[in-house]
């Protein structure tokens, strides 16, 4: 039988790493009390770097930090009640 071959995505480079980038994006919360479109694009753009700084793989393509970032500029999490 052939082997399947898997789409993979990474998010982090290692666990700690990952850990690290959590613990940063949560002591940033939160993230924007108005979620007017700049504010949110804004904070979006500081946790990409944010994460960035971390882990330079956090950020790939289709990946969970740069589809969190994503939800957080359309002003996702903008006033979610912590």
């Amino acid at each position: 039988m052939p082997e399947r071959k898997r789409n993979v995505q990474s998010s982090q480079t290692a666990l700690p790493k990952h850990c690290r980038c959590v613990a940063a994006v949560i002591a940033r919360f939160p993230f924007n009390a108005e979620s007017d479109e700049e504010s949110c694009e804004e904070v979006a753009q500081e946790l990409r770097d944010l994460v960035s700084s971390i882990d330079e793989a956090a950020p790939a393509h289709n990946g969970f930090w740069e589809t969190f970032c994503d939800e957080v500029a359309i002003g996702d999490y903008a006033d979610w009640d912590a």
